[in-house]
């Protein structure tokens, strides 16, 4: 099929997100924004043909949000401080997400802090920061707490060569002002807000491990729990050499395991109830509970980007199947991929989103033109 007859009579809808990417890394690669901004509205004020003018439309939006970080921010990130040298001090801070493990180093995590106090009124253009830390010093920390963390405040690296990779452009669409190392974190506040989710998670891997021991717990705790720190390092190198450590992060097959059987299960008892008691609609009623219940198991993994984008593409299927609409199709993908652009523009950069959107494209496209062949054959 040709491109530009897919493009101009087919479905043009399903390039949305591809052309607000577009956008976006014009945004980011062109530090004097104001020229193919007015290029880009000119262009808009002169066409006349409707798919041209709403492609130059996603286009600026995308050119916004790669200048605030995302729809909701206002802060244009050209605009931005940094520091220019290292910073050992103490400072205080709020606790706001802690990552399980390294990827790199071995007994070592990575937290993120936000509403970061410094002595020296200088530095108060940091706002939030991503440090590494010895796992030991998070024992006791959870997401919330008020610390206080004595450590060494660094500047993004730049590019070294063109186009590679980029840690100050990275970390900046993650809202981040810095990184660093964190020598010793001490509480001195505990979080108000109880973290209901965070406490059932904690208990719930110590119990698995409890039953299961150290080897076969921490597996299963990371696949349930999404928690991986209790797998033994030389577990997790041989997950990583042997190419299967993406298992180990709740990610689409998890999720959509989980929302199967939540949903086979409620479509039971729905039509139980809606035969012998209530009249409802077993379908509508099971995939807004399968939502619901499938949003707690995300709070429950801690709410990692993997899991994150897997629980949008599930919960983007079952509204689908609410309303008698096809619940695998690319126009699902396309709705998905948008929106999270559309609320952080820095997961275009991240190669967990390339590489997750690229295989369920190329999956979606073997089941929409192969499908049919399967079922008439099964049937």
């Amino acid at each position: 099929m040709n491109f530009s007859n897919y493009f101009f009579r087919e479905e043009p809808e399903l390039f949305a997100p591809v052309v607000l990417g577009i956008g976006i890394l014009i945004g980011v690669n062109y530090p004097n924004w104001q020229i193919p901004l007015c290029i880009l509205i000119i262009a808009f004020i002169f066409y006349r043909n409707k798919l041209w003018r709403n492609t130059i439309l996603l286009s600026i939006l995308g050119f916004y949000i790669a200048q605030t970080g995302g729809i909701f921010k206002t802060e244009l990130l050209t605009n931005k401080k940094y520091i220019t040298k290292e910073y050992t001090l103490l400072f205080e801070a709020n606790v706001k997400y802690i990552e399980d493990t390294h990827p790199i180093m071995k007994n070592m995590r990575r937290i993120i802090f936000e509403n970061i106090k410094f002595k020296n009124n200088k530095l108060d253009f940091i706002r939030t920061t991503k440090m590494t830390c010895a796992q030991k010093t998070t024992e006791n920390i959870n997401p919330g707490d008020k610390v206080s963390v004595f450590g060494r405040i660094m500047p993004f690296k730049q590019a070294v060569v063109p186009f590679s990779f980029n840690q100050k452009q990275f970390y900046t669409l993650q809202g981040l002002d810095a990184t660093g190392i964190a020598f010793k974190i001490s509480k001195t506040k505990t979080s108000d807000r109880k973290n209901v989710f965070n406490s059932w998670r904690r208990n719930l891997t110590k119990n698995i491990i409890a039953k299961l021991g150290s080897i076969t717990g921490g597996i299963a705790s990371a696949l349930i729990t999404g928690d991986k720190s209790s797998i033994p390092a030389n577990v997790r190198d041989v997950f990583i050499k042997s190419g299967t450590a993406h298992i180990l992060a709740i990610s689409g097959l998890h999720m959509s395991l989980v929302a199967t059987i939540i949903y086979l299960c409620l479509l039971r008892i729905c039509l139980y109830i809606s035969h012998f008691y209530l009249k409802i609609n077993p379908q509508k009623v099971t995939s807004i509970l399968t939502i619901l219940l499938t949003g707690c198991y995300l709070a429950l993994s801690g709410f990692s980007p993997s899991a994150v984008r897997a629980y949008m593409m599930t919960s983007t299927g079952f509204i689908g199947l609410m309303f008698g609409r096809t619940v695998v199709s690319m126009r699902n993908v396309s709705f998905v991929a948008f929106l999270i652009l559309l609320v952080d523009s820095g997961a275009l950069f991240s190669i967990s989103f390339q590489l997750s959107f690229s295989a369920v494209v190329a999956l979606v496209a073997f089941y929409e033109r192969f499908g049919n062949i399967f079922k008439k054959n099964i049937l």
